[in-house]
């Protein structure tokens, strides 16, 4: 009894494994595409490809030229003074108003 149902299962999975491939006619260009898409050797090129563009655009990247600023522009403004505020913990910008004080410059007469 072990012997047939053992007999039935190899037959089973046997006639599974043949339906299930397929024939497919391949002519002299789908052969090379088929062989060109699955190379090692063509996955190789195709990496060291990319990795020499993107060097090659890193490197033209890095001889354009560039600005750095670093500023904040309102500090360049005469009108204001940046103080921090111990209350809000915070910095505050406040209009300075200026005050001169109109004394005769000495030497002129």
């Amino acid at each position: 009894m072990k012997k047939i149902v053992f007999i039935i299962l190899i037959f089973s999975i046997i006639s599974i494994q043949v339906k299930t491939q397929t024939k497919i006619t391949l002519n002299l260009d789908k052969c090379i595409e088929l062989a060109t898409s699955n190379s090692l050797e063509a996955f190789k090129a195709q990496n060291l490809y990319l990795s020499s563009y993107w060097e090659y655009r890193s490197f033209k990247a890095g001889r354009l030229p560039s600005v750095n600023l670093q500023v904040t522009p309102i500090q360049y403004n005469s009108n204001f003074i940046k103080r921090y505020d111990y209350n809000e913990n915070i910095e505050v910008y406040r209009q300075w108003k200026i005050q001169r004080a109109l004394t005769p410059c000495a030497g002129r007469s």
